[in-house]
């Protein structure tokens, strides 16, 4: 039961209502719930109000640039417990046992170009790098993932002839195990993965929208890799798992004890899995977050997957069109939700090009890239941007809008950004909205194998490849 440090947020809540009501600020709720978009809280989601006694003194005792719970996974993205690992960051090199959950104790780095090695031993003796690590600030669960899988193989009789052929397969779905026989009779074991695949795309914890992604890759022209960075720039996830963990001192390596007991603080691992049933304070609802009327917009297009879907609803209901309430609750559907971010990005995208842009030469993961800056300004305002005619009341306008937070309007986010990068104005929003895409949108991460894509270019490059 939660206790009076607690809030269980409800219907309708804002963050301001909550600070307001609770004798707090927007700030600090922010700040102690590691929340990363202010506008986005749920019905259901638990906030702290207050920090404890203890948790003031962890974090005296504790001061870091980021904070790193690196989850070690097989490849299918299941936990691989009791590994011997090391990882090494500038305070030394450190040994641990992965837990029950494949999770490593927190890996703290101090500065932001500070990077974070870790190794895993072998079994034939020796140590074997997996990963090197240069995390952003905040606290993040990095997954570090083996390209093998371990499964049980049960004694059985086997009777008749051979059931498997070494050169086909059986086709499994992920985690699924089949323990067959070759023609010689001897036993084989098949093991369905995600990675490697025809379409080299990887989903991990939302591998379930899998068939809606290549779907929409393909009635779009965007590569599957670039649909998931499009989900997943847009979806909310699935509440955090929050956990007590022992307070480590940086001096000793050992747990700080208060009144001779471990002191303990309550730590948030993100959770990757794509939340289809989210609607945000702003009334922005689905994995793709639309807003009602961009939803509405592209249920008027005749070619789209939402319009199909509206006529074949009405068609059912007996009536010539549905209502608008029917029609956003579609939103929620996680295969229309997809669908119709792709759709409407490759519509933004024709768009742009009747207007004389040279949209065809913007391909692979930059057009994702592209699609979302579109999805983001809109056509109108995207020509803006890259013909240089917005003005610079309009960036000033814009870069407030997009700083602004419950407890803020936004003008002293834009003005501390705009001095610490010295460009003011339509500039000034120009840098920072790239910057947002450019960070939000990468095609690679979604690769089983990330080599065989193009490096994204970024934005400015982009803009000039449009002229």
């Amino acid at each position: 039961m939660a206790d009076q440090n607690d809030y269980t947020v409800q219907p309708g809540d804002t963050l301001s209502a909550i600070a307001a009501k609770n004798n707090t600020t927007v700030s600090q709720l922010v700040a102690l719930n590691n929340i990363d978009n202010p506008r986005l809280i749920y019905p259901g989601q638990q906030l702290k109000l207050k920090a404890s006694d203890a948790t003031v003194q962890a974090d005296d005792a504790e001061k870091f640039f980021s904070e790193l719970w690196i989850r070690v996974t097989d490849s299918n993205d299941k936990p691989i417990p009791n590994l011997k690992t090391t990882v090494v960051t500038s305070s030394g090199e450190h040994e641990h046992i992965t837990d029950k959950n494949g999770d490593l104790p927190a890996v703290h780095t101090l500065t932001p170009d500070e990077k974070v090695h870790v190794y895993v031993f072998k079994l034939d003796g020796g140590k074997k790098k997996v990963a090197e690590l240069k995390p952003p600030s905040g606290t993040h669960q990095p997954i570090v993932r083996s390209p093998k899988a371990k499964v049980s193989i049960p004694l059985r009789v086997h009777e008749g002839g051979a059931d498997h052929q070494a050169s086909a397969p059986v086709p499994l779905a992920p985690t699924e195990v089949q323990h067959n026989r070759d023609t010689a009779g001897n036993p084989v074991v098949n093991v369905g993965v995600e990675c490697p695949n025809s379409h080299n795309l990887r989903l991990g914890a939302n591998v379930k929208y899998r068939d809606y992604i290549l779907k929409a890759s393909e009635r779009s022209g965007i590569m599957p890799q670039g649909v998931a960075a499009l989900i997943e720039a847009e979806a909310g996830k699935m509440p955090a798992i929050h956990e007590q963990v022992p307070v480590i001192s940086k001096k000793t390596g050992k747990p700080v004890l208060q009144h001779g007991k471990p002191m303990m603080r309550t730590i948030r691992k993100p959770n990757p899995e794509w939340n289809p049933s989210i609607v945000n304070s702003i009334g922005a609802a689905g994995l793709t977050q639309f807003l009602p009327d961009a939803w509405k917009e592209v249920a008027t297009y005749s070619d789209s997957a939402l319009h199909q879907r509206c006529a074949e609803l009405a068609a059912q209901h007996g009536v010539h069109h549905l209502s608008d309430s029917q029609i956003l609750h579609l939103r929620l559907d996680p295969e229309m939700s997809i669908l119709t971010a792709a759709d409407y990005a490759a519509h933004n995208i024709k768009a742009l090009g009747k207007e004389g842009y040279n949209v065809d030469a913007i391909t692979g993961p930059n057009r994702a890239k592209l699609g979302y800056f579109l999805h983001h300004e809109g056509v109108q305002g995207a020509t803006y941007i890259i013909d240089g005619t917005l003005t610079d009341t309009a960036g000033r306008r814009l870069l407030r809008t997009q700083l602004k937070s419950n407890g803020s309007d936004g003008s002293a986010e834009a003005e501390a950004y705009m001095a610490a990068n010295h460009i003011y104005g339509a500039a000034a929003y120009r840098k920072w909205i790239f910057d947002y895409v450019d960070k939000k949108i990468n095609a690679k991460y979604f690769a089983c194998d990330a080599s065989k894509i193009d490096e994204p270019l970024l934005m400015e490059k982009i803009e000039a490849m449009l002229k």
